[in-house]
């Protein structure tokens, strides 16, 4: 199995991660804040294990229908690289653990984001 590392300058030249955001980019701070889709299960945390990320989490949203989790947490700026090949990966895990409406459940959710946010300006 191939080690894909996606780098921030990867995801900022096209390559499209679908279920995460990043809010509040703090260039002054040690920390980034990012808000990612999961599941009831927290896929995610044996992928912050595998990869050695202790993000910080301090929010949970669940979805109306229950399927999708969404987590708020914080990155050190430093783990950034590591947190995008989760992100990355996770997508890839979702669909073979059945979530086969991952991809598309989060486009839907980064396009109402985007339509809130243009709504806001």
């Amino acid at each position: 199995m191939s080690d894909e590392r996606i780098t921030k300058e990867d995801e900022l030249n096209g390559i499209e991660l679908w279920n995460m955001a990043l809010f509040r980019p703090h260039w002054w701070k040690p920390w980034y804040t990012f808000f990612y889709i999961d599941c009831p299960q927290f896929l995610s945390y044996n992928l912050f294990d595998k990869y050695d990320i202790q993000p910080f989490f301090f929010r949970f949203s669940e979805h109306k229908d229950g399927k999708y989790i969404g987590v708020k947490c914080c990155v050190k700026k430093n783990r950034i690289d590591d947190f995008l090949v989760c992100m990355h990966e996770m997508q890839r895990n979702m669909t073979i653990c059945g979530y086969s409406d991952y991809e598309e459940f989060c486009r839907k959710w980064q396009e109402d984001l985007k339509e809130e946010d243009d709504a806001n300006e």
